[in-house]
This record gives structure tokens, C-alpha cells and sequence, in this order.
């Protein structure tokens, strides 16, 4: 066991550090038009994504039509996680508070560890976090669709492994396109999030 959390612990350490020589290269740019930064390669914005099939920590089939016609905010965390997954899911509770219950705004937690994050063991985290939000769901699946999920559809992370996952929050429209990526170790990229949620919203 001890060796496990360590193990755990060390992919968050590094992937803290492979996201921070990721970023400071990047040149990243948070338009919600034109050209964003992913990880690896330049988004077009506006490219919707291709859709998915989930289960959500009710145990519930969640799929990409279930968040079309919202905007959503999305992120890719495991519950064993030490580093920046907590910080991003503590700072979009506190920054999207107003929106709690609000149909017209989501959030999707995806996990980047199937295996572990059971959604008995996401409904559990929800709840040790007091994150009883009607719009937020926790969703998980097997390895292999939530690898080309992250990869192939959100353009993120680092490493063949999907535990070296990438600390960005993206923004999707109502139709699912991306729209915008931040940090989701950065205050001033929650800001801009803030900020270009109320401008997606009005669209």
C-alpha cells in the first residue's frame, strides 16, 4: 500500500513538473476564437468533439448529448491525487459557485484512473468534498476510452500513461466545442475562465 501512494504521489509530482515545462513553452493562448494551445499541438477552436459514453458516480450512462445545449467546463483528475487535481476541483467549486444547479452551466470531472475511480469511489469523493452540485458529474470509463478521450478529443497530456495527466481546465460550448484552455494551477487563468463563461453563456 505504501508503495502504491508513493507511486501515486511521485505521477503527481511529475506530472506537476512536465506541465509546468509544457506551459512555459507553449505559448498558451486562452481565445474562445481562432487558435488555443493544447499540451502537444495547436486546437482550432470551435472543432466540436466527437462525442463519448460514460458513467457518471450515480452509476448513470452519461454521453456528449447530455451536455449539448449548456456550457460546460471540463477536467481530467484521479481521486488518489495529491497535487493539482484537489486544487482544481476546490477552486472551480469556489469560482463556479453561483452557478451550482444552474442548467445552463456543467462541469465533467473525467478520471485518467478507470480502474480505481469506481463510481461508488467518485461518489464518494463528490461527497467528502460537499459537492452535492445537481451539474457536476464525475465520470469514468475503461482505460482505453478515457485515454483517446483526453488525447485524441481534448488534445491533453504528456505521456503514454494517462495518470501524467494535464492540469488544464477547458471550456466546451453549447454546441461541444472547445473554447478555451487554463491552468488550473493559476489564478489568473480562472479569471479569464470566469470571464469567457459569461461570454460563451451569452452567445
Amino acid at each position: 500500500m505504501k508503495i502504491k501512494w508513493f507511486g501515486l504521489f511521485t505521477l503527481c509530482f511529475f506530472t506537476m513538473q512536465n506541465i509546468s515545462f509544457a506551459q512555459t513553452h507553449a505559448g498558451h493562448d486562452h481565445n474562445v476564437i481562432g487558435q488555443a494551445q493544447g499540451d502537444n499541438v495547436n486546437v482550432t477552436l470551435k472543432t466540436p468533439l466527437r462525442g463519448f459514453e460514460l458513467v457518471n458516480e450515480d452509476k448513470k450512462i452519461m454521453t456528449l448529448n447530455d451536455f449539448k445545449g449548456s456550457v460546460w467546463v471540463a477536467n481530467f483528475i484521479f481521486t488518489s491525487c495529491a497535487g493539482s487535481c484537489p486544487i482544481m476541483v476546490g477552486s472551480l467549486a469556489k469560482l463556479l459557485k453561483d452557478y451550482k444547479d444552474d442548467s445552463r452551466v456543467k462541469l465533467a470531472s473525467f478520471s485518467v484512473d478507470p480502474t480505481t475511480d469506481t463510481p461508488d469511489v467518485f461518489k464518494k469523493y463528490a461527497n467528502d468534498r460537499q459537492i452535492n452540485w445537481s451539474n457536476w458529474y464525475f465520470l469514468t470509463g475503461s482505460e482505453k476510452i478515457m485515454s483517446e478521450l483526453m488525447f485524441d478529443q481534448f488534445k491533453l497530456g504528456y505521456a503514454e500513461s494517462i495518470l501524467f495527466h494535464s492540469d488544464r481546465i477547458v471550456l466546451v460550448d453549447k454546441q461541444g466545442q472547445i473554447r478555451g484552455y487554463y491552468k488550473g494551477t493559476e489564478y489568473d487563468d480562472y479569471k479569464k475562465l470566469e470571464q469567457d463563461l459569461k461570454k460563451v453563456l451569452s452567445e
